[in-house]
């Protein structure tokens, strides 16, 4: 690990003042980085007190075997950007992660970006936090040529707190402003991305007791306080933020890789925990509502929830979200996209509506259900190799003028329980949709 001790007994000097940012080099190769991502502070913190914050807004940029800035004698693609931000509402002296970025991201081609940010004293709220992030977002797109990074690859994780303000950058305001004299300001703040892994997305869920409720109390004074209104919760609470855009002028939603504990969880309104798997099964369908409101198959398609078995997230296998990010690299499948319906079944059954977005206007859409995927071979579409080896038809469907189709069937009661495993196919464009397992549990 680069420890603070180590970090501070490598420094070199800073690069030359011209150079525009000016981080300390604690290695030439491999590439790794020091440097303060307000710039009005210098980049080594030298001289400053520790009360005026200086190192929390320490950032620590590690770069892949192979990779780094063409001021230091590299001459690679720039690279695409990971960031994990830290749980907690407190900062190491340095950024200490180096051994997990290296064991986990560096090998997968990414620049690794461990910050330090603001943390949230008595009279602020997660805000303090959250402009501290924005700002290392612009800082890295204002200096994306010299750091030799890609500024519209910036992927943005984060576990607990950190989920949290993921889910804030990507979904509420962006703080770009195009009339600032300071032209690190008129960068985006939005990442292309987002992991938000336990953080907390309903403040309307919580009992009257919470664990680490002094955090909780810290980031959400307003909120969280006796009579708050549902009202003031939502407006703190991603599952509000997903579904209204234009309260935040938000044009562009990023995908998401969503990760919680999944068996963890409690009914809204008995949560007590701000990691609870509940979280993530809202943020999903909301994330899904707002697919349909928008009409926006491709966010849903990119979109997934995982089950890290890990309530806090820290122990998570890093295997599956970073192969998401590669795969958010590569060229994306022409596929159609079928939500999952969110109606309960019931004692009686139900009607569920089975709607596609992204079909070709006009064309009919035949649905299927399986009880279970794997690989099938289809001489008239052989590029379908995917599908239900078993598939019973629900019916069809045309697409109307925006792509949409939708086919209401009726569900019994027999079916709560069952994995069920949903798939509609375009026949005349050898199109699909992604195969949508479903179980009902009421």
């Amino acid at each position: 690990m680069l420890a603070a001790a180590l970090l501070l007994s490598r420094f070199t000097s800073p690069l030359p003042p011209a150079q525009d940012p000016d981080p300390i080099v604690v290695t030439a190769n491999p590439a790794v980085l020091l440097d303060n991502y307000f710039t009005q502070l210098p980049s080594n913190c030298a001289g400053m007190d520790p009360s005026t914050g200086c190192l929390q807004t320490f950032v620590g940029i590690y770069y892949p075997t192979g990779m780094g800035p063409p001021s230091l004698g590299y001459t690679n693609p720039p690279a695409p950007v990971f960031i994990n931000l830290r749980g907690g509402n407190g900062n190491p002296a340095l950024p200490e992660l180096y051994n997990w970025f290296n064991a986990n991201v560096l090998p997968k081609g990414f620049v690794g970006v461990d910050p330090n940010y603001p943390k949230v004293d008595p009279g602020e709220d997660y805000h303090a936090a959250l402009d501290g992030v924005a700002t290392l977002i612009q800082y890295l797109r204002h200096n994306a040529a010299w750091l030799n990074i890609d500024p519209n690859k910036i992927f943005l994780f984060g576990r607990s707190f950190g989920g949290y303000l993921s889910f804030a950058l990507g979904l509420t305001e962006d703080h770009q402003d195009l009339t600032s004299p300071d032209p690190l300001k008129h960068q985006s703040s939005r990442p292309n991305f987002c992991l938000p892994f336990s953080g907390v997305a309903d403040l309307t869920c919580f009992t009257g007791h919470m664990v680490h409720d002094e955090f909780l109390m810290a980031y959400f004074p307003v909120a969280l306080a006796p009579g708050a209104t549902v009202a003031q919760k939502l407006a703190d609470s991603p599952v509000f933020w997903v579904l209204n855009p234009q309260l935040y002028q938000r044009t562009i939603t990023p995908p998401m890789c969503m990760g919680y504990h999944l068996d963890f969880v409690h009914p809204c309104g008995q949560i007590h925990d701000p990691h609870d798997g509940t979280f993530g099964y809202e943020m999903r369908d909301n994330l899904d509502q707002f697919v349909l409101q928008s009409n926006d198959p491709s966010l849903g398609l990119q979109s997934v929830l995982l089950d890290t078995d890990d309530l806090w997230g820290y122990w998570a296998d890093m295997t599956v979200p970073l192969q998401w990010c590669l795969d958010r690299l590569a060229p994306q499948p022409d596929f159609m996209y079928l939500p999952a319906p969110q109606t309960s079944i019931g004692p009686a059954g139900s009607l569920q509506t089975l709607e596609v977005l992204g079909a070709a206007p006009g064309h009919q859409l035949h649905y299927y259900f399986g009880f279970a995927s794997g690989p099938i071979a289809l001489p008239f579409c052989p590029n379908i190799q995917q599908g239900l080896p078993v598939a019973y038809p629900l019916g069809s469907a045309i697409a109307d003028a925006q792509g949409r189709a939708k086919l209401t069937v009726f569900a019994p009661p027999i079916a709560i329980g069952l994995p069920l495993v949903f798939h509609v196919a375009d026949f005349a464009t050898c199109r699909v949709t992604n195969l949508l397992a479903k179980t009902w549990t009421q």
